[in-house]
């Protein structure tokens, strides 16, 4: 390491440790006071470093720094904050179809920008704790340490680098893996983020598990050809009828969004219930007659709003923070919490009109 090098980390303060066995830190710049990861790496391709340092893409945590030290190169890059998939699994929370879709489509985009790269950069290790999902639902891909540029006069990988169970069988020597071997470690994560398990051990019906056994196939040729080409499968699945809701309906009411003539006379029901109810409550020891229409408007306002706020109108979810979270159940007990609020907020109300009539 030169002296020009050991300045330059010097500017930086270690503040925390992330992996001691893995040397990876917390440091802070202490001019810009920002903070930033450093990795020590004993395995690493330089110039796949140097180049993402010269060549952001968007989705890979950003390089500040790249410094040889030894046989080690030292790594200082963005820290994004967020959750993996690995930890959100370890959790005991599955993703829905219309969610794994969503990161995995997410991912295809990064791989994209290095796969069509000349020559192809070659992830060769993703895997659930390499994917970070930030509370905004932007995908990262992490850890680039196993990457490569692809040799296509290369027979073969000359050792295993990746993680055993995601890597595709050419990177056991079978043959170079190429960039359908994300193709493949990206098939495997898909499977484990819908079941909790791996491709070998069991694969969903339906499209979706169409989808991973062309993607995790033996044969490298006989996966999709590209990761836009995956990207287009998941895009098919997650359009579906009635999944997407045109821009032009958004405003529409639950029940009518879909313009499915069963789902609007449903709907038209219910509604006509929640008024009919509401008209007709009785209210007693009502300090008068206004006030009792009060009751039954704050009434019909609260189920109505019970109505919206379960059925995500205008994607109120998203505004509550509500779609942050993983899991059935979490969400549903946050739609009930919300609701509720929504009624302690009316009832706080008509207790000020009560009190001033």
């Amino acid at each position: 390491m030169t002296l020009a090098d050991r300045l330059l980390l010097a500017g930086y303060e270690q503040i925390a440790v992330l992996d001691e066995d893995r040397g990876v830190t917390f440091v802070q710049h202490k001019n810009s006071k920002k903070v930033y990861v450093k990795k020590r790496l004993s395995v690493f391709n330089y110039e796949v470093y140097s180049y993402l340092k010269d060549n952001h893409v968007r989705g890979i945590p950003q390089i500040i720094e790249e410094i040889v030290d030894g046989d080690d190169l030292i790594i200082i890059e963005e820290y994004v904050s967020g959750r993996t998939v690995r930890s959100i699994l370890d959790d005991g929370n599955l993703f829905s179809e219309k969610e794994a879709a969503g990161i995995i489509k997410q991912l295809c985009g990064i791989l994209s920008v290095l796969h069509e790269r000349e020559p192809a950069i070659v992830h060769r290790d993703i895997k659930p704790s390499n994917i970070i999902i930030t509370y905004d639902g932007d995908v990262y891909l992490l850890d680039m340490n196993a990457a490569k540029f692809y040799n296509a006069d290369k027979a073969e990988d000359t050792s295993l680098i990746g993680t055993a169970g995601y890597a595709a069988p050419e990177q056991y020597g079978f043959g170079s893996s190429g960039i359908r071997a994300d193709i493949y470690a990206a098939g495997v994560l898909l499977n484990e983020m819908l079941t909790g398990k791996n491709s070998r051990d069991v694969i969903p019906g339906g499209r979706i598990g169409k989808v991973i056994r062309k993607c995790t196939m033996i044969d490298p040729e006989d996966r999709y050809s590209s990761v836009k080409e995956l990207a287009a499968a998941l895009g098919r699945i997650s359009a579906s009828p009635g999944d997407e809701v045109p821009a032009a309906r958004n405003w529409l009411p639950p029940g009518f969004r879909s313009m499915d003539p069963s789902h609007m006379a449903m709907a038209v029901m219910g509604y006509i219930l929640i008024v009919a109810l509401g008209v007709t409550l009785r209210i007693n020891n009502a300090p008068s007659d206004i006030y009792v229409w009060f009751e039954r408007c704050g009434f019909i306002i609260v189920c109505l709003a019970g109505v919206l706020i379960t059925n995500n109108y205008m994607d109120v979810w998203k505004k509550l923070k509500i779609d942050r979270l993983r899991g059935s159940v979490l969400k549903a007990a946050a739609v009930l919490a919300a609701d509720a609020v929504a009624a302690v907020i009316m009832a706080v109300i008509l207790s000020i009109i009560k009190t001033s009539l």
